[in-house]
């Protein structure tokens, strides 16, 4: 058989998550004569490895039935051997509109029914009905396939068909009056969900403790002085300041969605409180009816009062992507030249060489070019154990280096990297929407419109058997009541607050539709101990051949562990320290060989020592010295 290989690279549509991109992987590999398959979500391309000649139609028919519309980007190419892996990462484009512009053979076999997601931050959104709107705007766009945008995570992902470009995408959002920007790298995902929100937060602050100071003393006036007519006026002051400085966000709110013909909940805020404000304005003038200050400055300051426990709420969600984020190391040693020079690892590319040092985070995915180590994994897999890695094995970025020196070539960086894919995955889980939530928004979209009629019909009939003030007061009750955000935040707010929270616990969910699945769930089945357990390793079992010299051997074999940062050295340390029964100090530690993935060699106190696997034991001692019960005389151990 022929080593020839054809690299072929398609362009995928339909992919939205991960999920689809493990579909698109399985149906690939499952076809005759596929070497390998990569599947990169960001560029809603897929690169495949055919042993000899490539069969595109079969491939291309096969993920056409699995609901992901394919097409070839290039002629073949044949390779051979291994080297069909070599691809340069520059030949990648960085981006779907750069894979159709920037080449223009693809943009010739590019079908309008392939979609491909756009990534926004989106700014401005005021509340659920803002969200609802700008997915109704974009939906009525020629070339829209779906749209997903999400009001807590102040987002919007689009599923457009290759034709629509993502600025048209993005001038659709800001036609509708609010600010978008597109998101393409890790770094921008990361800065979108991560931006520092303590301005923000600083500033609702404000604004909650002014409206505070100034309703506080306009409900006592209006409440325990009713009839004092300097404080009459002093009502006024009090609540037009509170209404028009500190609520003044409500009205331009209001007023922006009323030049596009729409209202949300600051139209109903802002209605409200203008009406009794109004009201009792000309009731102060012409000395009849009641006055309503104290409500309408009791209803901005309320409001303030959950927009500002609504931007926790969001700061808490986002902590997860966060600390996500902060996992990578800040740094990476780039050989260059024969000369090594610390850059940030953001800046690393695919193919560049860099060094690892023992007790070092990996600063980017990468294969091991040289040297021998062990590899803390555990915040990738959840298994503590460390493991081997040396010439030709593949590491992941943010996983820590134990003992030995690593030369390491990238393969991934920013999204495609795997801390890329998770940071993704929760940011995707996140902003993603539960069943129960779509409902909410089609509720919601026609919500206000409808309270604002009922508000209308409320303050007719009251008026004809009331009169003008108790009308009033109940269209008033009607419009600020009927608040839609409950609908549209309560979900995707708990969405963001569980994911995060599972994500910073090890646990990553694909989307909200499988965390509402969850309560239907009777049976889990767990793959791993760590999962469970501590994820720590102890000595669990032990056996002496002679209790005679136990406290002198725990000594060393705590001395002979100590400063260790293996895993399995520091739980035997804990564990010789502990079963001590004398006082005293440990002996000098003289000599210590780490043996990578066996074991090590150490002397102290004029004895040697050794401490490792089965493998190494035998080799020292002499084969079958383990097998208790079958092997030398226990002398003969002690002797050796």
């Amino acid at each position: 058989m022929s080593d020839t290989q054809t690299t072929r690279r398609y362009h995928v549509g339909g992919m939205k998550c991960m999920g689809c991109v493990s579909a698109v992987s399985s149906i690939a590999e499952n076809l005759e004569g596929v070497a390998q398959v990569k599947v990169d979500l960001q560029t809603a391309e897929a690169t495949v490895q055919w042993v000899g000649a490539a069969h595109d139609a079969q491939l291309i028919e096969s993920l056409n039935a699995g609901g992901y519309p394919t097409t070839a980007l290039e002629e073949p190419s044949a390779e051979s051997g291994d080297d069909a892996d070599d691809e340069p990462h520059s030949s990648h484009p960085a981006t779907p509109e750069g894979a159709l512009a920037g080449d223009e053979s693809a943009a010739s076999v590019t079908r309008e029914s392939e979609k491909i997601p756009y990534d926004f931050a989106i700014g401005g959104m005021r509340c659920a009905s803002c969200a609802t709107g700008i997915g109704s705007a974009l939906a009525k766009l020629p070339g829209v396939d779906d749209v997903d945008v999400n009001f807590a995570a102040e987002s919007a992902r689009v599923w457009v068909n290759a034709a629509l470009s993502a600025d048209a995408v993005a001038a659709a959002i800001e036609a509708e009056g609010y600010a978008a920007r597109r998101i393409q790298s890790l770094d921008e995902w990361i800065g979108a969900l991560t931006s520092d929100d303590r301005g923000a937060e600083r500033a609702r602050l404000l604004r909650l403790f002014g409206a505070i100071a100034l309703a506080l003393p306009l409900m006592l006036i209006a409440m325990a002085f009713p009839g004092w007519v300097a404080g009459r006026w002093l009502q006024l002051a009090l609540a037009t300041t509170l209404l028009f400085v500190f609520g003044f966000e409500f009205h331009r709110g209001a007023l922006q969605q009323a030049r596009h013909l729409r209202a949300n909940m600051d139209s109903l805020v802002s209605l409200g409180t203008l009406a009794a404000w109004g009201y009792s304005v000309g009731s102060l003038l012409y000395g009849v009816g009641h006055l309503y200050f104290e409500a309408a400055g009791m209803i901005i300051t309320l409001i303030l009062l959950g927009r500002f426990f609504e931007g926790r709420a969001k700061g808490r969600a986002k902590a997860a992507i966060r600390e996500l984020a902060g996992l990578r190391a800040p740094l990476a040693h780039l050989e260059r030249d024969g000369a090594l020079t610390d850059v940030p690892s953001d800046q690393l590319r695919r193919g560049d060489l860099f060094l690892v040092r023992p007790g070092e985070k990996i600063p980017a995915d990468g294969e091991v070019v040289s040297g021998e180590s062990e590899v803390d994994e555990s915040m990738l897999t959840g298994e503590s154990r460390p493991v081997v890695k040396g010439e030709g094995d593949a590491v992941v970025g943010a996983t820590m280096n134990q003992h030995g020196l690593l030369r390491v070539r990238v393969t991934r960086v920013g999204a495609d990297s795997m801390l890329g894919q998770i940071v993704r995955l929760v940011a995707e889980a996140q902003g993603s929407k539960a069943p129960i939530q779509r409902l909410a928004d089609r509720v919601s979209a026609t919500f206000v419109p409808i309270v604002i009629a009922i508000s209308v019909v409320t303050f007719a009939i009251w008026a004809f058997v009331g009169g003008i003030s108790a009308a009033l007061v109940a269209a008033v009750a009607v419009l600020v009541i009927a608040c839609p955000c409950a609908l549209g935040l309560a979900t995707p707010t708990a969405v963001m607050v569980a994911s995060g929270r599972a994500a910073s616990l090890g646990l990553l969910v694909r989307n909200a539709e499988a965390l509402e699945t969850m309560s239907q769930v009777e049976l889990v089945a767990f793959d791993k101990t760590g999962t469970l357990t501590d994820g720590k390793p102890a000595v669990v079992a032990e056996h002496w051949f002679d209790d005679g010299e136990r406290d002198q051997v725990l000594r060393l074999i705590a001395a002979a562990q100590s400063g260790s940062e293996h895993v399995l050295g520091r739980a035997i340390e804990a564990w010789a320290t502990a079963r001590m029964t004398a006082s005293g100090d440990s002996p000098l530690l003289e000599r210590l060989e780490a043996l990578s993935g066996r074991g090590l060699r150490a002397a102290a106190g004029g004895r040697s020592l050794v401490i490792g696997n089965r493998q190494l034991i035998e080799e020292e001692l002499g084969d079958g010295v383990l097998d208790l019960g079958h092997g030398p005389d226990p002398r003969t151990w002690q002797r050796r």
